[in-house]
């Protein structure tokens, strides 16, 4: 077993999930079940399959339904929770994690909504450097961005755009220092990752990539899902 039991993971989880309510409007789309368990949960189960343990969730909207889901997890002293009392975008969301927890220098970041087989150490094994992780293996359609690289370094991102050659799966090793100077409500992907991107290296994966931030995405990732399990 390796180190990874060191490692933060910071899950996005605090959107509205406006492009979701055509499926169901009751429930946060991480939560939305999968073979009768949480959506989010095949995410958290494969990161503890490889050691992972430290776990702090982003919440926002509806965050009374996400805390009664994790009631249990919550009485562990490696499960935690930040509530956004005002919504603070991505970017703002991660830097509120960075001042309420100064122990911390670097962090894997990774968005509830999502799904994709990997071994992730191969992202934090630098953590010098922040790292993004790309994905050569989607569909067209997907929600996410995607981003240019070259042989050596990335190119440009573009936000909810599949023009780029690889797809940006939001599973990101940030810094604290990218932070610096931020404050209040911002996007992490205009405001960070943009402004940085010589900052940035990146890991690229074949394995598939899965994004329910549509209703297109969510009936592909159910299918996918309930293929594997």
């Amino acid at each position: 077993m390796n180190n990874n039991h060191d490692t933060q993971i910071v899950i996005l989880c605090g959107g509205q999930g406006n492009r979701f309510l055509n499926i169901d409007e009751s429930i946060p789309k991480c939560l939305y079940p999968i073979k009768e368990k949480a959506f989010i949960r095949y995410m958290i189960e494969q990161l503890q399959s490889q050691g992972f343990i430290k776990f702090t969730f982003l919440l926002g909207d509806r965050y009374e339904l996400f805390i009664d889901e994790f009631k249990e997890e919550f009485n562990f002293k490696h499960f935690n929770y930040i509530l956004e009392e005002t919504p603070l975008g991505t970017g703002g969301a991660i830097l509120n994690f960075f001042n309420l927890n100064p122990q911390y220098e670097s962090i894997l970041v990774i968005n509830g909504d999502t799904f994709i087989k990997e071994d992730f150490e191969r992202v934090i094994k630098r953590t010098e450097q922040s790292t993004i992780l790309l994905c050569n293996n989607f569909k067209k359609d997907s929600a996410s961005g995607a981003v240019q690289i070259s042989a050596k370094k990335i190119l440009s991102f573009n936000e909810k755009s599949n023009s780029g050659s690889y797809l940006n799966t939001g599973i990101y090793l940030l810094n604290r220092n990218l932070f610096h100077g931020s404050n209040g409500q911002f996007s992490l992907e205009k405001n960070i990752l943009e402004p940085n991107i010589s900052s940035f290296q990146y890991v690229v994966s074949s394995n598939l990539f899965y994004d329910i931030g549509t209703t297109e995405g969510f009936e592909r990732t159910k299918l996918y899902i309930e293929s594997i399990t």
